[in-house]
């Protein structure tokens, strides 16, 4: 080989060699990129949170008496139905109500006697002509006719079906000639234009409610309605039976769409929480005894080990574990490791 061809031969080789080493490292650049796992983040900021109680309860007139036949016998008359209004005192019908009135008027005839008997005995000590026996035993005869008399007063209210509050009927559960027992249900009456909603609240739930909390009742019935209330009682003692403090909760009625025993959903804010570190609850992995999230840093993916916080229905509060700041991996989550070189397609705010 002469001189000249071993210089053509150098300058190729040469040529060849420059031109492949660029290749090869752009090559290596994009196989790394495509390596990388596409994820989306966000940066963790400080906010507001709200956390809500959700239960169901019955819902019923602000004020609901149901009049009870404590003697029983035949139903003699009905003077009301269902949608009838009332006034306290008014009669809503008859049960053999003669014979109550009679009794009635014998118990308070033995009370007047028994009274007048005691008051002549009181005076007759003074005057020493009697003992304090006798008088203690009029007062105790006096006594036993009072309570009689209460006693036969409420016999003659149930017959006469005599309601003790103004409103609405909204059941009659007997029927004229019907013949009753004692101690029979007769009617119902509410004051229908505002309902109450008893619900009961988990001890582990009762921190932060209070009287005047707001809550949101709605109905199966009303599916694209709501009603706002708020809770007008709260009791500070834990029901032995149902293990919850029972609440009652206050709403609007006043174009009577609602009635007494439907069943209602009520979401009740429990308490508002400042300036907490929150993220979308399914990020929150388990690798089965720690809780962790995974974030970004230096396009690299880094798992965080966090104590996870009270909670709604798709928001969590992290509590330990996760600094303000964080860029955390919102999409693709679930496809990285501690260490794996991710590219962040985009970032939300």
């Amino acid at each position: 080989m002469n001189t000249r061809s071993a210089l053509i031969g150098l300058s190729v080789t040469t040529a060849l060699l420059w031109g492949c080493a660029p290749k090869g490292r752009n090559a290596g650049a994009a196989e790394e990129e495509q390596k990388a796992i596409p994820v989306v983040v966000a940066t963790v900021k400080p906010s507001d949170f709200t956390i809500y109680g959700e239960y169901y309860g019955k819902i019923s007139g602000i004020e609901e008496a149901t009049l009870v036949c404590v003697t029983g016998g035949q139903v003699e008359k009905l003077r009301a139905k269902e949608g009838t209004k009332v006034k306290t005192g008014s009669s809503l019908g008859s049960i053999e109500s003669a014979r109550t009135e009679n009794a009635y008027q014998m118990a308070m005839l033995s009370e007047k006697v028994a009274k007048g008997n005691w008051d002549r005995q009181k005076k007759h000590l003074e005057e020493g002509n009697a003992s304090q026996l006798a008088v203690d035993q009029a007062e105790l005869n006096w006594l036993n006719a009072k309570a009689a008399r209460i006693q036969a007063a409420k016999a003659r209210k149930g017959a006469l079906c005599i309601t003790p509050i103004s409103g609405e009927v909204i059941a009659r559960f007997i029927d004229l000639h019907q013949e009753v027992p004692p101690g029979t249900p007769t009617f119902t009456v509410a004051q229908l234009h505002k309902m109450k909603v008893s619900v009961g609240i988990p001890e582990s739930e009762i921190e932060g409610v209070s009287e005047g909390s707001m809550a949101e009742v709605s109905f199966e019935l009303y599916p694209d309605r709501t009603w706002e209330g708020t809770i007008k009682r709260l009791s500070r003692v834990l029901s032995s039976q149902k293990l919850t403090f029972d609440a009652e909760i206050h709403i609007n009625n006043t174009d009577r769409a609602l009635t007494s025993g439907t069943t209602a959903y009520v979401k009740l804010l429990r308490k508002k929480l400042s300036d907490k570190l929150v993220v979308p609850s399914e990020i929150i992995l388990s690798d089965g005894t720690t809780k962790y999230i995974m974030a970004v840093e230096d396009g690299l993916a880094k798992r965080h080990n966090v104590i996870p916080g009270d909670a709604d229905e798709s928001l969590t509060i992290i509590k330990q574990g996760l600094p303000f700041g964080s860029k955390i991996i919102v999409e693709n989550f679930h496809l990285v490791q501690d260490g794996s070189l991710v590219k962040v397609n985009r970032s939300k705010s």
